[in-house]
């Protein structure tokens, strides 16, 4: 009993996703923030197999990692993968899967951590987008602009600094 009540106090509450897979990658047992984080109910979950509901984009590799996983090679691996929910919206999580073994050494099915990360990529891809519109601005502006830093040393030159003052790239 004291059991049980130990892995139900880490296993529901967690602020994480995480589920238990069987062999055919069905989804065994759901904690309550995986149904939240992909819209679905336990009932429905446990219909379901991870493939279901991957981006169908994402749905090539994780056969072969649990291959992978079912040989020892490693028995426990992590990927970022694009899962749906259930009304059809993509989020992107951090997954952490490590695989059960019976008694007798066989495949039992597997342990899986779901963490969302979609605010985290969304703020990446929109800084990348920014620091590429800011370096086609320097790369492109007939104005000279130059970048110090701290010591006043320059880092950067944009091309119409480099011409106003007469250096090559890498000579200021």
């Amino acid at each position: 009993a004291l059991t049980e009540e130990r892995f139900r106090a880490t296993f529901d509450p967690g602020a994480v996703g995480i589920a238990h897979i069987g062999e055919n990658g069905r989804f065994e047992l759901v904690n309550r923030k995986l149904c939240q984080l992909l819209g679905y109910s336990r009932e429905e979950l446990s219909g379901l197999t991870v493939l279901d509901v991957s981006h169908p984009q994402d749905r090539e590799a994780a056969p072969s990692e649990r291959r992978r996983a079912r040989r020892r090679e490693p028995e426990s691996f992590s990927a970022v993968r694009r899962y749906l929910r259930k009304d059809g919206t993509p989020v992107w999580m951090e997954v952490a899967i490590s695989l059960v073994r019976g008694v007798d050494g066989a495949p039992s099915y597997e342990i899986a951590v779901f963490e969302d990360i979609t605010a985290r990529r969304e703020a990446e891809t929109a800084l990348q987008r920014s620091e590429g519109r800011f370096r086609a601005l320097l790369e492109n502006s007939a104005d000279g602009i130059v970048l110090a830093d701290g010591d006043g040393c320059m880092i950067y030159g944009s091309p119409g600094s480099r011409r106003t003052m007469g250096y090559a790239l890498g000579e200021a």
